[in-house]
C-alpha cells in the first residue's frame, strides 16, 4: 500500500565529468550503506541532499571534485529523473526529465525541463514543480516566504553536522516561522484553502489600503466624506444648467433670425459648424478604435479563462488518472466478466491479466510527469497573461468612457451649430453667446465633479466589497486553522507514541528513557523535551534526535492524513560515542518499524558499524567502503 506523498530514491549516480564516480539501484524499505568511518558515506548522503533539492554548504572536497548528481525518484507513483550540477555557489537550479534514468541519460538535452532555484515571475522554481508532483499543498510562512523543498528536506535528513540537541538540519538564516509552516505541512495540518484565503486576503488587504489612500486624496480635495455631495444632486444641478442652455440657445436661434431678416439675405458664416463637424468626426474614429481593442481584449481574456479552465480540468484528471490507475492495478479478476471463465495466470508480469495485451505502466507514468509539469508551467504563464489583459481592459474601459464623454459634448456643439449659424459681425448676440460659454464651462465642471464623485462611489463601494470579503476568508481560516490544530494534535499524539516505544526500546544506558511519560517536540523552537528535560548524556541526546525522525516516519507511514512523504536519510546513529551494542539495537528497531508500517516507505541511512543481521541483500546498497576503496569512486 502506498500513502501519498511519498517519495522513493530509486537510482543515485554520481559523476565526474565523463567518469560515473558512484551508481547505485535503491529499493523501497531499508536502505544501508556500509564502510569504515571516513570513507565516504556522509559525502554519498549529503550529495543525495543535494541532487533531491538541499541546499548543501558544507561540501567536502572529494564532493566538488565531482561535476554533476541524478537521481531517478518515484513522487507519488510517478517516476521522474533530477539533475543538479554540483557547485559551492548556493541556489543551483534543477534539471527535471520525465521518465527514468536509462532513458534519461540518453536523452537528447531538449527533453529535459529546467528549473531555477527560486520561484520568478513567469517561471516555476523546481521546488514548486516536485511539489506538485508529490501533492504538496504551496505553503507560505507568516514571513510571506515559501516553504521550499530545502527546508522539507531539513526534516527528512538526520545529518552528522547539525546539533544533537536540534531537529531540523541546520541552517545559518532559520526563521522559526518557515520551521513551523515546514513542521505543519508535514503533520498533515496544512490545508490547501487555507495558504489560498491567505494569499487572497494579502491581495485584498493591498488593494485596500491602495483604495483607502485615493480616497483620502480626493476628500483632501473634495473635503470629509460627509460633505461631497452625492451622484443625484450633482445631476439635479446639471439638468437645470442644461435647461438654462437650451434656453439660452432658443435665444440665440431667435436673435439670429431677427439679424438674418434684417440684414437683407447677407451670408452666415459656416466655419463654426464645420470645425465641430471635424472635431465629431475624430472623436468618433478614436471612440471605434477604443471600442475595437476593448472588444478584442474581452474575447482575449475570455478565451484564456475558457483555457486556463481546460488546463485545470486536464491537470486534475491527469491526478485522478495516476491515483485511479494506481488503485486498479492492485484489482484481479479470477473470472472474465462476460463469460465467467476463468481468466488464468499466463499474462506475466508486463501483461493485463485479464486481456494478456503486453503493457509498460511505467511508461504511462512517466507521460503523467511531462504532462502535468507542462501543464504548470501553462498554467503559471497563462494567469500572469490574463492578469496584464484585464490591467489593460480597465484602461480600455477608462479611455472608452472618456472617449464616449468628449464626443457627446463634440456632438452638442455640432447639433447647436447646425441650428445657430454664427458670425463675427453679429455683435447683437455676444452677450448671450458669453453666458452660453460660461454655463458650457459650468457643465464641464460639473461633468468632471460627477465623475470624481462616481469614482469616490465605486472606491468606497469597493472598499466596502474588499472589507467583506477580507472579514468572510478570515472567518474561513480561523474555521479550517481549528480542524488543523485538531489534526495537528492527533499527528503530536502519533509521533509521540512512536518516539516513547523507540525510546524503551533503546539498551539500558538512560534512566528516564525506561519509561518516558510526556514527550514534546516543538518545530518552531526546534528541540525536543523528555519529561520537560533536554539535558542527556551525548549519545543518549542522538538517540532522542534519530527516534524522533524515525518516529515521524513511522506515524506518517501509519496514517493517512500526514503529508510526510514517507522518505527518512539518516546519518547520524553512530554520533557521540555510540556503543556498537546500542548503535545495532537502534538499527534493528528502524527496520522493525519500516516493516510494520501501513504504507511503503523508504529509510536510508549510513553506518560503520551494520548489525550483522542486516547484512544481507533485502537492506544493503552497494559495496563495503574502506578508506582505501571509498564509497565514492574518484579514481
Amino acid at each position: 500500500m502506498q500513502f501519498n506523498p511519498s517519495l522513493i530514491v530509486k537510482r543515485f549516480r554520481v559523476e565526474r565529468n565523463a567518469f560515473v564516480a558512484y551508481d547505485e539501484l535503491f529499493h523501497s524499505g531499508v536502505n544501508i550503506i556500509r564502510g569504515e568511518n571516513s570513507s565516504g558515506k556522509s559525502t554519498i548522503l549529503n550529495l543525495l541532499f543535494f541532487a533531491l533539492g538541499g541546499d548543501l554548504k558544507d561540501w567536502s572536497e572529494t564532493a566538488l571534485l565531482c561535476s554533476r548528481v541524478y537521481v531517478e525518484v518515484s513522487l507519488s507513483g510517478k517516476i521522474a529523473t533530477l539533475c543538479r550540477e554540483i557547485s559551492d555557489k548556493r541556489g543551483q537550479p534543477m534539471s527535471v526529465f520525465a521518465g527514468d534514468m536509462d532513458a534519461a541519460l540518453t536523452a537528447p538535452i531538449d527533453h529535459w525541463d529546467r528549473y531555477p532555484y527560486a520561484r520568478r515571475e513567469q517561471t516555476a522554481s523546481f521546488s514548486e514543480i516536485l511539489f506538485s508532483l508529490l501533492g504538496f499543498p504551496e505553503v507560505s510562512a507568516e514571513t510571506a516566504a515559501n516553504v521550499t523543498m530545502n527546508q522539507v528536506l531539513r526534516l527528512l535528513y538526520a545529518d552528522q553536522l547539525s546539533p544533537v540537541d536540534s531537529i531540523f538540519k541546520f541552517e545559518q538564516f532559520d526563521p522559526p516561522a518557515i520551521r513551523e509552516a515546514a513542521g505543519r505541512m508535514l503533520c498533515g495540518a496544512f490545508e490547501s484553502e487555507v495558504y489560498t484565503n491567505t494569499l487572497k486576503i494579502r491581495e485584498h488587504e493591498k488593494e485596500f489600503d491602495q483604495v483607502v489612500g485615493e480616497l483620502r486624496s480626493f476628500f483632501k480635495i473634495l473635503g470629509r466624506a460627509d460633505q461631497v455631495p452625492p451622484l443625484d444632486l450633482f445631476a439635479a444641478e446639471q439638468a437645470s444648467l442644461l435647461s438654462e442652455r437650451n434656453r439660452l440657445v432658443e435665444e440665440i436661434g431667435t436673435l439670429e433670425a431677427s439679424i438674418l431678416a434684417s440684414d437683407d439675405g447677407s451670408e452666415a458664416s459656416l466655419s463654426l459648424q464645420m470645425e465641430a463637424y471635424q472635431q465629431l468626426q475624430e472623436l468618433q474614429k478614436a471612440l471605434a478604435d477604443a471600442q475595437g481593442a476593448r472588444d478584442s481584449i474581452v474575447l482575449e481574456i475570455a478565451d484564456s479563462s475558457s483555457f486556463i479552465a481546460d488546463l485545470e480540468r486536464k491537470r486534475e484528471a491527469l491526478e485522478d488518472t495516476s491515483a485511479v490507475a494506481d488503485e486498479i492495478d492492485h484489482v484481479r479478476f479470477h473470472y472474465c466478466p462476460s463469460c465467467h471463465a476463468p481468466t488464468g495466470d499466463t499474462a506475466g508480469p508486463h501483461a493485463c491479466h485479464l486481456c494478456k495485451i503486453p503493457f509498460d505502466a511505467e511508461k504511462g507514468k512517466v507521460r503523467v510527469v511531462a504532462m502535468i509539469s507542462d501543464i504548470d508551467t501553462q498554467l503559471k504563464q497563462s494567469r500572469l497573461l490574463q492578469k496584464r489583459r484585464q490591467q489593460e481592459l480597465d484602461r480600455l474601459n477608462g479611455v472608452v468612457a472618456t472617449t464616449v464623454r468628449n464626443w457627446e459634448a463634440a456632438a452638442r456643439r455640432y447639433g447647436e451649430a447646425q441650428q445657430t449659424p454664427s458670425s463675427e459681425a453679429r455683435q447683437r448676440v455676444n452677450a448671450v453667446q458669453r453666458q452660453l460659454g460660461y454655463i458650457d464651462r459650468q457643465l464641464e465642471d460639473f461633468a468632471e465633479k460627477i465623475k470624481v464623485a462616481q469614482i469616490v462611489r465605486d472606491l468606497t463601494d469597493r472598499k466596502d466589497s474588499l472589507a467583506a470579503s477580507i472579514a468572510g476568508l478570515k472567518s474561513r481560516n480561523e474555521t479550517l486553522e481549528r480542524s488543523q490544530q485538531v489534526n495537528l494534535a492527533n499527528a503530536f499524539s502519533s509521533i509521540a507514541d512512536e518516539i516513547r516505544a523507540l525510546l524503551v526500546g533503546d539498551v539500558s544506558r538512560q534512566d528516564s528513557f525506561a519509561d518516558p511519560k510526556n514527550i514534546k517536540f516543538d518545530f518552531s523552537d526546534n528541540k525536543i523535551t523528555v519529561d520537560d528535560h533536554t539535558y542527556f548524556s551525548a549519545s543518549s541526546r542522538v538517540i532522542l534526535r534519530n527516534s524522533f525522525f524515525v518516529g515521524f516516519l513511522t506515524a506518517a507511514a501509519m496514517h493517512r492524513y500526514f503529508r510526510h512523504p514517507r522518505f527518512l536519510m539518516m546519518d547520524s546513529i553512530e554520533d557521540k560515542g555510540m556503543e556498537v551494542e546500542r548503535a545495532q539495537n537502534f538499527q534493528r528497531m528502524i527496520v522493525s518499524n519500516v516493516k510494520k508500517a501501513g504504507s511503503e516507505s523508504q529509510v536510508i541511512f549510513g553506518t560503520s558499524m551494520i548489525a550483522p543481521d542486516l547484512e544481507t541483500d533485502e537492506y544493503v546498497v552497494g559495496r563495503r567502503s574502506t578508506r582505501e576503496s571509498r564509497t565514492l569512486a574518484i579514481g
